[in-house]
């Protein structure tokens, strides 16, 4: 009888101890947040971190963003490296039809539950929305008399949304544009109080093929703080790999690394 007692309380405390290991890597794990082919992100107590590599991984299974909501699947790399030398990452559901790859993919694995935005996204080009950028990009050239200014835009998008949850929409624009057919300006701009923050901003010879360009790719709650944190894509070139870098916005602008 006690024999039999000491192996009840032995097992008891095996399962204890199995189970207290189990609930200890849940907590302190890092699920795994897909951006493109090249950015993972991971959320560990409250902490995001990023990590700029493009590695090569087996099938994965991961919550995929699609339609504004997320869906079961999988992602997986391509056997071989492609488009300038890069693992290019491909999405599928559960049936293996394919659902977002390369450039446009979200996934998360585990319990990560990102939040993704779905803002008010314009692309037309208004007159108020023209004097701001405008004036914006004479700052940029040094040409702050405006005057003579030979501007034209490559692409624009205005960005709508209350993205630290405070009852108010922000404005987030995303604009490329070359000045005197030369000069290209490409930057991410919030805007705060009727000025421009900078999010982020490059510049180089208008013709160049290896220009580098950036542009608003998603606002993401990666914390689940109920702010959404800006993602910006970075493209390398006009055949290069695109990257990405994340904000935190809190009265400024401050990056996630």
């Amino acid at each position: 009888m006690k024999e039999r007692k000491n192996i009840i309380i032995l097992v008891l405390i095996i399962l204890f101890v199995i189970l207290s290991i189990f609930l200890y890597f849940k907590k302190t794990r890092s699920d795994v947040i897909y951006i493109g082919n090249y950015t993972k992100v991971t959320v560990k107590k409250g902490t995001i971190k990023i990590d700029n590599k493009n590695e090569k991984i087996g099938i994965t299974e991961a919550n995929i963003y699609f339609n504004n909501d997320f869906v079961d699947g999988y992602i997986r790399s391509s056997k071989e490296k492609v488009n300038n030398n890069i693992n290019i990452y491909t999405a599928y559901n559960k049936k293996g039809s394919v659902l977002r790859f390369n450039d446009d993919l979200i996934a998360y694995t585990g319990d990560a539950k990102i939040k993704v935005a779905n803002p008010n996204r314009l692309s037309l080009l208004l007159d108020d929305d023209l004097n701001k950028v405008s004036t914006y990009l004479y700052g940029l050239t040094g040409n702050t008399e405006g005057g003579d200014f030979e501007l034209s835009f490559n692409s624009f998008e205005k960005i709508i949304y209350d993205i630290d949850n405070d009852g108010d929409d922000e404005y987030i624009y995303s604009v490329d544009a070359n000045a005197y057919e030369k000069q290209n300006y490409s930057f991410v701009v919030i805007e705060d109080n009727g000025e421009f923050i900078p999010i982020i901003k490059k510049s180089g010879e208008a013709m160049k093929t290896d220009l580098v360009r950036v542009s608003f790719f998603s606002l993401i709650d990666f914390d689940n703080d109920g702010k959404y944190e800006i993602v910006v894509k970075i493209k390398e070139g006009d055949y290069g790999a695109s990257k990405y870098k994340i904000f935190n916005y809190d009265e400024k602008i401050e990056e996630i690394k």
